[in-house]
């Protein structure tokens, strides 16, 4: 794995499957929100209020996040 980039190890691929399985449908009810983990927590949470106020169907109403370790504490923040 030394010497691959980052975006090339799909970690969460078999989750990702599922979720479709399970008939979560892309851009209408499931969502991916990338991040830079070397940055600060606080402004990737900045970044991701952003990202939701720019997707219409996240911010009529509620919804969950399924999020990993910083991912969660981005959340919360």
């Amino acid at each position: 794995m030394l010497g691959r980039p980052f975006w090339t190890i799909h970690v969460y691929d078999d989750l990702i499957a599922h979720l479709r399985a399970l008939g979560f449908r892309d851009g209408e009810t499931l969502f991916q929100f990338d991040y830079d983990w070397r940055l600060s927590n606080f402004d990737t949470a900045k970044r991701l209020a952003k990202w939701v106020e720019a997707h219409p169907v996240l911010r009529q109403g509620r919804f969950d996040i399924v999020a990993h370790s910083m991912g969660g504490i981005v959340a919360k923040i």
